[in-house]
């Protein structure tokens, strides 16, 4: 499986022969949707989901807002 963004903020989700499996327009839809891929995923194939695991962590990273002081 292989999980990117484009320059537009949708997310995809790929199988090994390329087709698209999840395609979302909205991060926060996008984070759920991969959480819930990512643990069929490793439940059903072992734990074999490490790109899509370190894909959500920078991503997650990335659609959190910024932090302002309070």
């Amino acid at each position: 499986m292989t999980a990117f963004s484009d320059p537009l903020g949708r997310s995809y989700l790929l199988d090994e022969l390329g087709t698209v499996l999840l395609c979302l327009d909205r991060r926060e839809e996008a984070l759920d949707a991969w959480r819930h891929a990512l643990a069929i995923y490793d439940e059903y194939e072992g734990g074999r989901a490490e790109v899509i695991r370190t894909w959500l962590a920078d991503y997650d990273q990335e659609a959190r807002p910024p932090k302002h002081g309070g």
